[in-house]
């Protein structure tokens, strides 16, 4: 009867700790993270403050870089918004490849090749599957593309487009 208890137990009471902790341990990186944006703290000095938190440094330099890609997205993307409702442009943007070392080849093919402020880039993920990323570090894009992505979007006037990308129109 005990090894009945304690089975039931772990598979369900167990589990709620394992999730406190988990939701603890975000919190902790989720302050780090906002903290070292604040301060504008490199991803690598963001690694060593979370890596005393998931004690890993592989794993902590992961989430810096990750998260450091989709903050930078992120308020790009508010300023493009901010932009748009300023003077009514069309805006148009373009990826930057983050010059990785272990690059994603969709990536670099996406570079240099301007689409319409809301539309998608899109990639061909491993499986040949085709993933629709808003900006690097979308979450739409599942890990397989922002996982250590250090790329960039940068957003231009529908003007400046046709004037130095005369080939994507």
């Amino acid at each position: 009867m005990w090894t009945a208890w304690i089975k039931d137990w772990v598979k369900n009471d167990l589990r709620l700790v394992i999730n406190i902790v988990n939701e603890n341990t975000r919190q902790k990186i989720t302050d780090i993270l906002a903290s070292s944006i604040e301060q504008n703290l490199n991803p690598f000095l963001t690694a060593k403050l979370i890596a005393k938190e998931v004690g890993d440094i592989k794993r902590a330099r992961a989430i810096a870089r990750t998260e450091s890609t989709r903050a930078m997205a992120m308020g790009k993307e508010q300023s493009a918004n901010q932009w748009v409702n300023e003077t009514g442009q069309n805006l148009y943007k373009i990826w930057v490849w983050g010059g990785s070392h272990d690059p994603r080849i969709q990536h670099q093919q996406a570079q240099n090749k301007p689409i319409p402020k809301n539309d998608f880039f899109k990639f061909i993920d491993s499986l040949g599957k085709e993933v629709l990323m808003l900006k690097p570090g979308d979450l739409s894009g599942g890990a397989s593309q922002n996982i250590n992505c250090s790329c960039t979007v940068v957003y231009f006037s529908e003007r400046y487009a046709r004037r130095n990308y005369p080939d994507s129109f």
